[in-house]
């Protein structure tokens, strides 16, 4: 098998109340009336925007005709965001009158919660649209939001803007669009008009499919080729995009691309002159030797900068940004991790300083320490339920990281003694417990970092049983048989729950999903890192072995094996 085939990305849909987002929504908006500053006003309704625009979403996804009402609500967020002064007073009156479905599934947008995409950088990007009129076209989930900051944009410079939103389906690599009424007529409308039309989403990701299914539809539909422009995040190399053809497609259409740091200390001043040490480049200012450094996937690290003495991290707009900013201010109340600071925009800013911990840094004292954490977790970070689906996604990256097929359908009963992925206590875990995501403070204590984003991010395994953390500090700090028995008893005092009887299963799905993450990422990392990350897989590939029969065949841990 491929290391192109690990499961490496879940689908992190979540079920809420429609009701409960409606009026949540109609609260937020109505708070942003009651704001006079220009600053705090924008901030307010730029978060405000990206929750409105998970709802329409989430309704369109659902076919409710209540989309069109919601839709009404994140256009006038999208102007507010951009210095306008529409009516919101008429806006929240009209959502405090409809009713929501009891359940829909809410999509958190990748690139607002994880990858510090801001909407205004796509009010900047419409300027190279040069035309009196335009059909912007959003991809869902993000494409939603990104569809009305961009249409609002074009209406401020006097541009006719009109927005729809679609959904590709089918595999990654090879999506495809189907079309509806609406979106036809909307289509033919602009083909009539001669309008531009602007399909925006984040991206192109690694396959460059949705926005290519996206434009060929409309091409297919009678737009215009010439007239059609992606609107997107990044450059690309279209050599590199995956989709089937994807070079020649892409150079087909016409490109442009929003840019970075729109907000943020990068740019506010207010800190001084910020230092950028996000993908990996704050290890020189940790380790003197890069022999030390700790692997990393850059193209996954959350933006980070140093300024004025304090590390600004990007921790997330919208749903997924406040509930990561309420886990660390409940972290850092227990001193467990370092006071946070919100700074908007999706900014936390943290005290900076301390020293990585490394293995040899191991004792007594500091085993209690992460089991007393681990103990924690589930109340200070909860959860309501977690779906265990996680044994497919094991079986799959087991034969990932062996390089073969035959131990994906051995069920993890066969393997160890737990037998399953038993769900006993569950939490949004922390998901990074390797020695050097903990700090050694100047006073001597011991601080968690990094520690409120990943349990609930877009990467396997999402919110689940404690044990998951449980395994990660007894791999990462390869604590031998005396540790690891320590570590378990000091959790159980801590907490009640004997995790022994499943720790097993969960430290082999642990190693088989983390390793082949980690072999998944050798695929396009740079090649200064592929030693490290090679040194990694080899790493977890030692984990899995030790439940394994000692006739099971081993993979090369060469880059390319």
């Amino acid at each position: 098998m491929s290391p192109l085939d690990a499961w490496v990305y879940r689908d992190s849909k979540q079920l809420a109340h429609g009701g409960s987002l409606l009026r949540a929504l109609e609260r937020s908006i109505n708070e942003i009336r009651r704001i006079r500053a220009s600053q705090g006003r924008r901030r307010a309704a730029t978060e405000t925007l990206v929750m409105a625009g998970e709802l329409e979403a989430a309704l369109a996804d659902a076919a409710d005709p209540l989309e069109a009402r919601v839709a009404q609500a994140t256009d006038a967020l999208a102007a507010t965001t951009l210095g306008s002064t529409p009516d919101l007073a008429i806006c929240a009156e009209a959502l405090a009158h409809i009713r929501a479905p009891r359940s829909l599934a809410i999509r958190p947008p990748e690139g607002f919660a994880y990858y510090a995409l801001h909407p205004q950088a796509y009010a900047c990007a419409s300027e190279l649209v040069n035309a009196p009129e335009a059909l912007v076209i959003g991809v869902r989930s993000i494409g939603t939001t990104l569809s009305a900051i961009t249409a609002a944009a074009l209406r401020g410079r006097g541009v006719t803007a009109r927005r729809i939103t679609v959904r590709p389906d089918g595999p990654a690599s090879d999506r495809r669009l189907v079309l509806n009424a609406d979106a036809l007529q909307a289509i033919a409308r602009a083909r009539a008009a001669e309008a531009a039309i602007v399909i925006v989403d984040e991206g192109p990701g690694p396959t460059g499919s949705s926005f290519l299914a996206t434009g060929e539809a409309v091409v297919a539909a009678g737009g215009p080729r010439e007239r059609i422009v992606f609107l997107g995040s990044r450059p690309v190399d279209p050599n590199r995009l995956r989709a089937p053809a994807a070079a020649k497609r892409w150079r087909a259409f016409r490109t442009a691309f929003a840019p970075s740091d729109v907000f943020g200390p990068a740019r506010s001043g207010t800190w001084g002159a910020a230092l950028d040490i996000s993908g990996g480049a704050w290890r020189p200012l940790h380790y003197t030797c890069d022999e030390h450094w700790p692997a990393v996937v850059e193209a996954m690290e959350r933006r980070k900068l140093v300024a004025g003495g304090r590390l600004f991290k990007f921790e997330g707009l919208g749903s997924s940004g406040l509930a990561a900013r309420h886990r660390a201010s409940a972290l850092a109340a227990e001193g467990i991790a370092l006071d946070p600071c919100d700074e908007g925009d999706g900014w936390t800013s943290y005290p900076w300083g301390g020293r990585p911990l490394q293995p040899s840094d191991l004792d007594a004292a500091l085993i209690e320490h992460i089991a007393k954490y681990c103990a924690r977790r589930p109340t200070l970070c909860p959860l309501v339920s977690a779906e265990n689906e996680l044994e497919p996604v094991v079986a799959t990256n087991l034969a990932v990281l062996l390089g073969g097929a035959s131990i994906a359908g051995t069920p993890l009963a066969a393997l160890t003694a737990d037998g399953s992925l038993e769900l006993v206590r569950v939490a949004t875990t922390d998901s990074r417990l390797a020695p050097h995501e903990w700090l050694r403070m100047p006073d001597g204590s011991v601080r968690k970092t990094d520690a409120i984003a990943h349990g609930d991010d877009h990467l396997f395994p999402g919110p689940t049983d404690i044990a998951w953390d449980l395994a990660g500090a007894i791999i990462e700090w390869e604590m031998d048989r005396g540790a690891r028995e320590h570590f378990l008893a000091a959790y159980r005092r801590a907490s009640g729950d004997n995790a022994s009887k499943r720790i097993d299963a969960w430290l082999l799905a642990y190693a088989a999903i983390r390793g082949a993450f980690n072999l998944f990422a050798l695929e396009t990392c740079s090649p200064g890192e592929a030693n490290r990350l090679v040194r990694e897989v080899a790493r977890y590939r030692a984990v899995v072995g030790s439940f394994l029969p000692t006739s099971e065949p081993r993979a090369s841990t060469t880059p390319d094996g």
